[in-house]
């Protein structure tokens, strides 16, 4: 599982001290898309400018590889667009990658990153300084399923994950919690065009006021879904929690799944993941996972 967003701060200085021992060329500037390879991968995460996730916002992302996670080689996240021409491997296993002087990137895509048991889909982590703020982002990014296999998806097909969720809030009030290493069971409806994703078994994390979490009918478009609703849960029975205000969504179905005999046909994507964000009068939760 990735680090969180508060480990990710703390470890900035370290890894841009690393980055410069490295000898990381600088890439041509962000924000245009000169030069940028075709778009192979596609994904969402939870962006928080200065670690505050009081501030954060969902953002959809797109970028390209050169075959394999292991050589991401683009980035776009709405904000700012990251270009390398060749993967430079850093701590940890990551792929790191300086540009504009400024602009430091980490995207955290190897098996030691995410949940190792998925093909299609890999947890996500950006990290960058731009005009001197600290922006950290933790999310998905899949090869999106393509238009014409959507196509032939029908049925009703479930998606499982094991320790493939994280779940990270600030309430208004009290203590913050994280929930981390959930298990995680979608069930995807594809005649309906409609996803519901539950969150539940997370590790015992103090000061939790809930312990499950419900993503409820998000519409899929294509090999994305999004909308829907939150529901947090203690023991199996809402409370009625984090329920108003703004809630953002936003997954996608990735790889392809010829035998699966859960869809009518047997034919359905292989993965799934997505990432959330509610920003509500009780606070902030902001969460992602993956299944398949």
């Amino acid at each position: 599982m990735a680090t969180t967003i508060t480990e990710a701060a703390r470890r900035l200085p370290s890894l841009l001290a690393a980055a410069s021992l490295a000898g990381l060329a600088a890439c041509g500037g962000g924000g245009g898309s000169s030069g940028a390879p075709p778009v192979t991968l596609k994904g969402a995460s939870f962006w928080t400018p200065s670690s505050d996730l009081d501030q954060a916002a969902l953002r959809n992302i797109e970028g390209g590889s050169g075959g394999n996670f292991g050589s991401v080689i683009y980035i776009d996240d709405g904000f700012a667009q990251f270009l390398q021409e060749q993967t430079q491997s850093g701590p940890d296993g990551t792929n790191f990658f300086q540009q504009d002087g400024d602009n430091f990137a980490i995207v955290s895509t190897p098996d030691g990153q995410s949940p190792s048991q998925y093909s299609d889909i890999r947890f996500l982590r950006l990290v960058y300084v731009r005009g001197g703020e600290l922006f950290v982002q933790d999310g998905i990014l899949g090869r999106f399923t393509s238009d014409t296999r959507m196509a032939l998806a029908s049925g009703t097909a479930t998606f499982t994950g094991v320790d493939s969720s994280e779940v990270l809030t600030r309430p208004s009030s009290g203590p913050t919690f994280d929930l981390l290493r959930g298990d995680v069971v979608a069930v995807a409806d594809f005649d309906g065009g409609r996803v519901n994703v539950t969150l539940s078994d997370f590790a015992p994390s103090p000061n939790a006021t809930f312990d499950e979490v419900r993503v409820n009918n998000m519409t899929i478009s294509g090999s994305s879904f999004r909308g829907g609703s939150l529901v947090v849960l203690q023991s199996g029975q809402p409370t009625g929690d984090f329920s108003g205000g703004d809630f953002q969504s936003s997954g996608l179905f990735a790889g392809w799944n010829d035998s699966n005999g859960t869809a009518a046909g047997g034919n359905i994507p292989a993965e799934l993941g997505g990432a959330f964000l509610a920003a509500t009068t009780d606070g902030t939760v902001v969460g992602r996972y993956a299944a398949d």
